[in-house]
This record gives C-alpha cells, structure tokens and sequence, in this order.
C-alpha cells in the first residue's frame, strides 16, 4: 500500500443513505485501509463514529430544505480542515466549488449516475417539466465540472458523458468486494422451487411491476419458484401499488416485500438464491448503466435474470452467466425463469460462471488501487 502526504479526507452526501454501498463499504473502507483519517458527512440523526469512521449527521430535508443544507454541508465541511473533499450529490455541486474556491484543497467530484438523463423519469417531478429541469441540471454540469480537481464515474457509459468537461476524469467501477463475498456462505438450502430474488430500489422505471407481472403468470402456470424483494419503495404510492398487487392477487406465498435492511444482513439472505433478477426498463440513465446488482448476483454465485439494456446484454452473452429477456415483456421474462426452473444444472453451470468471472476480472480491488491512484495524482 503506497503512502500519502494527505492524511485527512471529508467525505459529503446530501441524499444518500448512511451506509450506502459505494460510499461507505467500498471507497471510505479503502480509504482506511491506506491510512488515511475519514470524516463523512451524511444524512444521519446524530453525530458518532461508526467502524473507525466520524460520522456528522445532517438532517435530512425535503426538496426545498436542501437548500438550507448546502449551507449547512459548507459549514461543516470546512470545520473539518481536511486535506482533500469528495463529494457525490448534484445537489452539491456549489457546496464542491466553494470548498474548493475557501479551503483551496483538491475537491473530487464523484458520479453515479448520468442526471440529466435520469431526472427524464423521476416520478416526483411534474412531466411537464423534466426535459426543462433535465437541461438546466446539464447546464450546471458544464458550469462547474470544469472548477474541479477531478471527476470519478461510476462507470464507463456515465464516463462517456463527462469526459470533455473536466481534464481529469476516471472511471471506478462500483464493483463487489471480493474480500467480503469471499467470507459469505453460498451455500444453497435444499428446496423444491427455484429462490429468485431481487435487491435494490423498488422503483416503476426498474420494472418491479414485470416481475410482479410475471411471478403471477408462473404461479398460473403452476412453476414452483418464489421471489424475494429487498429494498425501499419510491415513491411510498408505488410501495402501496406493490403491497396491493400482492394482497389482490394472492401472491403472499409466492412473492415477499422485504424493506431494506442492513448491509450485512442482505448479502448473508442473497446467496441463499439461485437467481438473481435485474428488470430495468430502457430510459436514458438504463441505456449507459452497467448495473452494479448484476454484479453482486455474481459474485453471491446465482445465475443471473436480466433486462436487454445494451450494455449487460452484451456482457451478460460474453460471460454466459445468465438469461437476458425482453426488457418491456413480462411473458418473456417468466418464460426466462420457468426455463431456468426446469434446469437447474444450467442454473448452477451459469451462477459459476458469474462467480469466476467476478473474482478474476469484476472485483473493488482492482478498483481500490486506481482511487487510491488517483488520490495519489491530486496530491500535486
């Protein structure tokens, strides 16, 4: 492990969960592990030290009150004195430049999600308005990307909508732990139906509705499967369409809505499956993501479900871990799983494929040293 002159890193969110995947459990882990002393800032009812890491809670506020946040996050920030900020919200964008103006430290840019295309189908904003609210967020990007030290994306296709707008922009690729996945048992209960499960946002654009639709034509179709879903519902009126579907239909037995729970606690269930489903439905964000779930299914070694969104489509052939269905056909997508039912030793030849596949090629640690790289470049 190399070593560093900077020794203090801030870490910012405004909107993302405490223990978030890529934040917390993968670039601030790394973080530590090179030695360096992590405060994070996030939305958090207290202020206290979580597995050697400060955490000051902010409260979370709605769409207005983020506002008043900015300012808030600024504050804190530069009580903080750190040698370098990283920041993961558009949200912040200003707090990022004002930091970097104010403290004259390196200031990195961390995005997950290509926005301007993913605000075309957030629900909570009135249709009427997405393509201007869309274009203004764009705007801002090319304001103030510019300002800072560097730009990290998640991945490849986010990339290839940032790359001119910023002289030092990196792809980390939110890929699994090995080292974590490595300790989990992946042993399989022994049962008489095929597990499927699904992990994440319970969103109408991720396509919960097909799965819905489809584990209700399997179950008419008599195919003994069962599905799990773990994840916070957005916005809670879709939530209550879910629960509903389920009750109206009596899916009880065949479908459980699981809220999210703990990081730990998740990927100690997960493995348990012998499929993993990724159903997004094509839109902008969709088009250029590589999902990191698929991922995760992969290196929890279950074989893998997906949508035909061009990217996984493309990796998902190339691996040969898994099926890819037609992304807006719930049919297509239980005729996916009803094939996989009837052969489990194609599920098991898929699942290992995923597994090696991950641990050879698909892993954070090859990401943890080209952050850490970077990191590195920034200390000038």
């Amino acid at each position: 492990m190399q070593s560093f002159k900077m020794k203090k890193v801030c870490v910012l969110t405004s909107v993302h969960y405490l223990f978030d995947t890529r934040i917390f459990h993968r670039e601030i882990k790394s973080l530590q592990r090179a030695s360096f002393q992590v405060t994070l800032i996030a939305p958090h009812d207290q202020s206290e030290q979580v597995e050697g890491v400060e955490i000051i809670g902010v409260k979370k506020r709605g769409k207005l009150g983020r506002i008043w946040n900015w300012f808030r996050i600024f504050q804190l920030a530069t009580k903080e004195k750190a040698d370098l900020y990283h920041f993961h919200d558009p949200d912040l964008m200003i707090v990022g430049l004002l930091l970097k103006l104010f403290t004259k430290k390196p200031v990195i840019y961390d995005i997950h999600e290509y926005y301007s295309g993913q605000i075309l189908t957030k629900e909570w904003i009135p249709s009427i308005l997405r393509k201007i609210t869309s274009f203004f967020v764009r705007l801002l990007e090319y304001v103030f990307c510019p300002t800072y030290s560097a730009l990290i994306t998640a991945t490849e296709g986010v990339y290839n909508n940032y790359k001119k707008l910023n002289k030092k922009v990196f792809v980390i690729n939110n890929y699994p732990d090995r080292k974590f996945f490595n300790k989990i048992s992946k042993e399989k209960p022994a049962r008489d139906f095929l597990s499927c499960i699904y992990c994440g946002d319970k969103t109408r654009i991720r396509g919960i509705k097909n799965i819905l639709k489809a584990f209700l034509l399997l179950k008419k179709r008599g195919v003994k499967v069962k599905l799990e879903m773990i994840g916070p519902a957005s916005p809670k009126s879709f939530g209550k369409e879910v629960k509903n579907f389920i009750k109206k239909n009596n899916l009880e037995n065949t479908v459980q809505d699981t809220p999210r729970i703990p990081f730990k606690k998740a990927w100690s269930q997960i493995p348990k499956a012998d499929v993993g489903i990724m159903p997004f439905l094509p839109c902008p964000n969709h088009l250029i993501a590589m999902p990191t779930k698929i991922l995760e299914y992969m290196a929890s070694k279950l074989a893998v479900v997906t949508s035909d969104l061009p990217l996984v489509k493309k990796f998902i052939e190339k691996e040969k871990c898994g099926l890819v269905f037609r992304s807006t056909s719930y049919k297509d997508l239980a005729n996916k799983i009803s094939r996989l039912a009837s052969d489990r030793e194609l599920v098991k030849r898929m699942a290992e494929n995923g597994e090696k596949a991950f641990l050879e090629k698909y892993n954070w640690q090859k990401e943890e040293k080209k952050l850490l790289k970077i990191y590195k470049k920034l200390e000038g």
